[in-house]
């Protein structure tokens, strides 16, 4: 043993022996035994957790793999699905061919438009052939028994000094008026030079303010009567600008020798049809009014009308007034308008009778009669059964006016929706 001090180690009594803790060894079992406890809860709650599972599980798979489960209702509409593709593609197709049996109906279109045109003015063309060795007399008197084929000839000798006039056929164009005035008279020239001396005649006696009993003209077709018309009033506005042209035919030749060509052409539906998507997006934005239909012995008759400040705008007023259905299936699209350009100052009018001759000038003079500028008016004139005769003028005056009043009034509105809004600011 090991000695400390070269003495011995003093020996433990009785009384100095350690004594253990009392009851330590049922504390620590009762821990253990709290914690074994605690562990076969939760490792019997996680079991039924498992078996839950499990539970869920089967019923999954009974949902997935069973009768009418998900797995079988997956494969239909992978089923259904492949059959709605396959019949997409297949609409695809026939659309596509759809679309292009469109486009060759719309090139057909435009190409027998395009040849109408063509035919309408050949047939102009050869009705003025037909028609140059005529003259029409109007305001001749008229008698019963009347022999024209002397009377006439001599009436022009004795008037206009033009001697040696003689007529393969000469007539009158109807019955007499109600009203006594004489109905105008045709007259075929055997020689077509004194056509030409006749009407010289009459325009140096009318230069010398000379009175003739009666007045003569060339015969000729409507349409080429009714152009040389706008062209004139087309001339007459040149001249108040000190723009000395000259009608020629049916051609109107400025200073430089150039052709005069309007700004705003007629809309065919040729043109119609040739119009873009970007175009048509944009004409769509184009403001516009339409009236209500009159109706008048099957004829029928609306208007459309937008606020316009340049040709450019009067064109897309004009292009999107023929855009509408009822539009493009009617006889006839007459285009008026009037506006003054706000930089210049000048007075800008024009029109486009398509194929209703004299339409166009007297709306255009019944817009400068009411003072209606900055306005572009489509009048649409569906041909019935009966024909209206001028009563028709009138009743395109009537829509006229009520196209404006629409304008004026949506012109009235939106100022006072900007006002309105201008307050609430």
């Amino acid at each position: 043993m090991a000695k400390f001090n070269g003495k011995k180690s003093p020996k433990l009594v009785a009384s100095d022996k350690i004594s253990p803790t009392p009851n330590a060894e049922p504390v620590d079992m009762a821990k253990a035994l709290s914690g074994m406890q605690s562990t076969l809860i939760d490792i019997q709650q996680r079991l039924i957790k498992i078996e839950n599972t499990k539970d869920t599980v089967e019923e999954i798979k009974c949902d997935i793999y069973e009768d009418n489960g998900l797995q079988q209702r997956v494969n239909r509409a992978v089923k259904v699905s492949t059959e709605n593709e396959s019949e997409l593609n297949g609409l695809r197709e026939e659309n596509r061919a759809l679309r292009d049996e469109i486009d060759l109906l719309r090139n057909v279109v435009i190409r027998m438009d395009r040849r109408m045109k063509d035919i309408a003015t050949d047939v102009v063309h050869l009705r003025g052939r037909s028609m140059r060795d005529n003259i029409l007399i109007h305001g001749f008197a008229q008698f019963p028994c009347e022999d024209l084929y002397k009377g006439v000839p001599d009436a022009i000798k004795k008037n206009l000094g033009v001697d040696h006039v003689k007529f393969a056929v000469i007539h009158r164009n109807g019955k007499p008026n109600v009203n006594g005035k004489p109905v105008t008279i045709t007259g075929k020239l055997v020689d077509r030079n004194k056509k030409f001396e006749i009407l010289k005649a009459q325009r140096m006696k009318k230069n010398e303010r000379a009175q003739i009993p009666f007045y003569i003209t060339a015969q000729e077709p409507e349409e080429v009567a009714e152009e040389r018309k706008r062209l004139y009033n087309v001339s007459d506005r040149f001249r108040k600008e000190n723009v000395i042209t000259k009608v020629v035919k049916n051609q109107l030749v400025m200073p430089s020798g150039e052709i005069y060509k309007d700004k705003v052409q007629p809309v065919t539906n040729a043109d119609i049809l040739s119009i873009s998507n970007e175009e048509y997006a944009d004409l769509l934005k184009t403001n516009t009014v339409i009236t209500e239909c009159t109706e008048r012995k099957e004829n029928l008759f609306f208007g459309t009308a937008g606020a316009v400040k340049s040709e450019q705008e009067v064109n897309n007023v004009y292009k999107k007034a023929c855009l509408h259905n009822d539009a493009a299936s009617s006889n006839h699209r007459i285009l008026v308008y009037r506006f003054r350009n706000n930089q210049s100052g000048k007075q800008f009018d024009g029109y486009h009778d398509d194929g209703e001759h004299g339409a166009g000038r007297r709306l255009l003079k019944f817009m400068k009669e009411n003072d209606i500028e900055d306005t572009a008016i489509v009048i649409s004139h569906w041909v019935g059964r009966e024909h209206v005769g001028f009563e028709r003028f009138q009743i395109m005056e009537n829509v006229a006016k009520d196209a404006v009043r629409l304008l004026r009034d949506q012109g009235d509105e939106e100022m006072d929706s900007d006002s309105e809004s201008d307050s609430n600011c």
